[in-house]
């Protein structure tokens, strides 16, 4: 659902991704281009595929954006969570991915971690939060803060 989703505020930080603990914050846009849910046994079962754009700021006001595409997918209850969400990205430096898990009573506040693959990112981790508003069209709006160690 909140394919960020999140996953997408991460990317931030093109030039700082090779330093130590480079904090951030992000804001991101995601609309849903694929949608399947139904209700199995009193809960609902299904999966978004979503296109996100996200802009992120660091400390000293350095802006990047990146673009990217995630999937996410209901939980069994028993998980303690409500969606998981795989999200992958890229921008001028390079390429990362995000995976993140919604907690059962709310899927707008998520927490994650940050996979750098390629470019600046490369072999990069980090930890992210992200808040999530769904607009009356079905768009996502997402804000949040997250680390690149």
């Amino acid at each position: 659902m909140r394919a960020l989703y999140v996953g997408l505020l991460v990317f931030s930080l093109a030039t700082q991704a090779s330093a130590a603990n480079v904090e951030f914050t992000f804001t991101g846009t995601g609309k849903p281009v694929i949608r399947a849910y139904l209700t199995f046994e009193g809960h609902l079962v299904g999966a978004t595929t979503t296109a996100v754009s996200i802009t992120s700021t660091v400390p000293h006001g350095e802006v990047q954006s990146a673009i990217g595409i995630c999937q996410s997918w209901t939980l069994d209850p028993q998980s303690g969570h409500s969606f998981e969400t795989v999200c992958n990205y890229s921008n001028s430096v390079g390429t990362f991915a995000t995976i993140d898990w919604c907690p059962l009573q709310s899927t707008a506040d998520c927490t994650g971690n940050l996979i750098g693959k390629g470019g600046a990112y490369e072999n990069k981790t980090g930890s992210f939060a992200a808040h999530t508003n769904d607009d009356a069209d079905g768009t996502h709006e997402y804000t949040g803060s997250g680390q690149w160690n």
